[in-house]
């Protein structure tokens, strides 16, 4: 069964499904039909069609006037008594003012979860996005980063992205510096690094699409609550990563990480505590589908595990991504 087979098999008779952007890559376009411009597509129960600015596909209708004239067209002819429609799209609010008499109901979340299996060129082409943001850190790192501020190092980090022909954009790179990293996603400041100062590291890039998602914590000063918090995070996403198997529910993982920073002293600093989850699943967007808390895992998911600890002298996170 295709990808559009099983996304058509969740819309029912009288519903259409309203997927695309007006201006930006759609990662559902893009997933269902490899489109990667903006327009949009309305799909039935059997049938499909494509308002874009280019032919595409059989049913193509070029897309002119699509909100005001094209959308209220496609209701009336086809009988739509539901207009499915993605939440998170900027065509949601043609769909929400141009529909006539259907009824809307939003389907993100539905689209998002059915994207959470990947397939194996989906898996490889993740993989290649992490190998990516790895060395990107590595390589930086390796030049050494004292004495550069946490904006410059951001800066070279995009820089070692674009050599290898890759962009580091899965969002804004984090590099954060002894206090700021307290704050989980926080944003360089100018701030210039010392020889033992803790640096967070958060960064992804994306390849063909596909993103990564990576963390790390560098620190080569004395101070010993420092250190036992490093080691405490470490051992926290190990022990998260052994439970991460097929038919474990995401809150195991979570209860895992969680056991071992109370044990050690930074329950109450844990990323629990913070307000943050352990992790996240991600694909074609760094964030998608249900919480990992609430997912059952299942073979083909790719998600990342990061466990941290947030003081108000200093934050740890460490980050990978996992694949079953």
């Amino acid at each position: 069964m295709t990808r559009l087979e099983r996304l058509q098999r969740k819309i029912g008779r009288g519903q259409a499904l309203l997927l695309g952007s007006l201006g930006a890559f759609d990662a559902n376009s893009y997933y269902y039909y490899g489109f990667e411009d903006f327009g949009a597509f309305l799909v039935t129960r059997g049938d499909c069609f494509a308002y874009t600015r280019e032919p595409f596909g059989e049913n193509w209708v070029k897309m002119q006037k699509f909100g005001k004239r094209q959308l209220p067209q496609f209701v009336r002819e086809h009988k739509i008594k539901t207009l499915l429609f993605d939440d998170n799209s900027s065509l949601a609010p043609a769909a929400l003012r141009l529909v006539g008499k259907a009824k809307l109901k939003p389907f993100g979340a539905a689209l998002s979860d059915l994207r959470l299996v990947k397939d194996a060129g989906e898996l490889k082409k993740i993989k290649t996005a992490q190998a990516i943001t790895k060395k990107c850190v590595s390589s930086v790192l390796e030049r050494g980063i004292s004495g550069k501020t946490d904006s410059q190092v951001a800066g070279l980090l995009e820089l070692e992205a674009r050599e290898m022909g890759a962009a580091l954009n899965s969002f804004e790179p984090i590099v954060l510096v002894n206090e700021a990293a307290a704050k989980p996603h926080g944003e360089p400041s100018g701030r210039r690094i010392g020889r033992n100062d803790l640096v967070l590291f958060d960064v992804g890039a994306s390849y063909k699409h596909y993103r990564g998602d990576y963390s790390a914590t560098v620190y080569y000063g004395k101070d010993e609550e420092i250190r036992e918090a490093i080691s405490a995070v470490k051992e926290a996403k190990l022990s998260a990563e052994r439970k991460a198997k097929p038919g474990v529910k995401g809150s195991v993982l979570t209860k895992a990480a969680l056991a071992v920073l109370k044990e050690r002293g930074f329950g109450k600093t844990s990323f629990k505590a913070a307000g943050l989850s352990l992790g996240h699943h991600l694909g074609l967007q760094v964030h998608e589908g249900k919480r990992l808390d609430e997912t059952r895992l299942r073979n083909g998911m790719a998600f990342t595990i990061e466990p941290g600890v947030y003081c108000p002298r200093y934050g740890v996170r460490f980050e990978d991504i996992k694949i079953l």
